[in-house]
């Protein structure tokens, strides 16, 4: 239930589109991968600019691109 809180926080997490009360389901839309500029730009950036969301800041996989803007897909804890 932690993704449906922090994805209402801030437009840097990818949005909960639908979840099953008690956090057994979570739908989010699909994001693309990102390339290489955008992981380099990721790892640039001050991880200040991502909290409140509690991502692994130095897995790739943890990030992606939603309607043209890099987004945490990975998050919560």
């Amino acid at each position: 239930m932690q993704e449906v809180e922090f994805s209402s926080l801030n437009n840097k997490a990818c949005p909960v589109l639908f979840h099953i009360f008690g956090g057994w389901l979570l739908v989010m839309p699909r994001c693309e991968p990102l390339s290489d500029n955008d992981w380099n730009m990721i790892k640039s950036t001050c991880v200040g600019d991502w909290l409140p969301i509690p991502v692994e800041y130095r897995k790739r996989d943890s990030f992606g691109i939603l309607d043209g803007r890099i987004v945490a897909v990975d998050y919560g804890s």
